[in-house]
């Protein structure tokens, strides 16, 4: 089977070097880093150019590169879209040497744009503190986004709808006992669990106590435990910030609702 063709050659032909990363000139053809600047492979386009404004004023200056103290112009100054970024993370204009993100320090321009989830996890961190985000430093690990709840009553009802749905659609058993079953809805609870910053949906059944739902949910999300601290069920309303401790001898059912979100956290002894 024959491999794919990556990259180009270069066009001067003293060099004809195959380049990953080649570089297209004003004058249409290929170079690599080393023959892109126009001196180096007498552009022709170049020479054109100097050659049509011999009598007039001279054009604007090139794209030089963006970090500090190099003066090189840009690697696209030579070429159709001189304001072509080179770095698709810092967005900067760097030449042929500083292109590459481990040479100029490059530093990725975070969206000012809070995410989807970025006021509910706001919420969970102001009333747990920095378990639900990790200790401050990891990520949610789960691709649900939870938004905060509208205030109308109207909405809030039909949104609660749709998020249960959803809910039940994602959830899995907390208790590995119930896989392969089908318990009917009426008899189960489709819970969002929270805890270290990551959040998965499970369904429970009705009748299990609260205490042997952190067992099983604290399986579920690998929670470990240690002498010096208790695991403990909260359960959070996004909409009011309320959040109310679950008692381990009383069913959920009894203390948790269709939808609710629950938080796993462990606090000191």
């Amino acid at each position: 089977m024959d491999l794919p063709q990556i990259g180009a050659h270069c066009a001067l032909e003293t060099c004809n070097v195959c380049d990953f990363l080649p570089i297209t000139c004003k004058c249409q053809k290929k170079f690599c880093r080393d023959h892109i600047f126009p001196d180096n492979h007498g552009c022709t386009a170049v020479a054109e150019a100097q050659t049509a404004s011999a009598t007039t004023a001279s054009g604007p200056p090139l794209k030089r590169c963006t970090l500090e103290g190099c003066q090189k112009p840009s690697l696209y100054a030579f070429t159709n879209d001189p304001e072509r970024e080179s770095c698709e993370k810092c967005h900067g204009s760097f030449c042929v040497q500083h292109r590459y993100p481990d040479t100029h320090n490059c530093a990725p321009i975070q969206d000012p744009t809070p995410g989807p989830e970025s006021s509910a996890r706001a919420l969970l961190k102001k009333n747990f503190g920095s378990q639900m985000t990790g200790g401050g430093t990891s990520k949610p690990k789960s691709s649900t986004r939870k938004k905060k709840p509208p205030t109308d009553p109207v909405k809030l009802a039909q949104w609660k709808k749709v998020e249960l749905m959803k809910l039940r659609h994602r959830a899995v058993p907390a208790d590995p006992k119930d896989k392969g079953t089908s318990p009917p809805v009426d008899q189960r609870l489709a819970v969002s669990v929270l805890y270290d910053g990551e959040e998965k949906p499970f369904w429970l059944r009705k009748s299990v106590s609260g205490g042997k739902a952190i067992d099983m949910l604290s399986t579920q999300m690998k929670v470990r435990g240690s002498n010096s601290t208790l695991t403990k069920l909260y359960k959070f309303d996004l909409s009011t910030e309320e959040r109310s401790l679950l008692r381990n001898d009383l069913e959920l059912e009894k203390q948790v609702d269709d939808g609710d979100t629950l938080v796993l956290q462990q606090d000191a002894v």
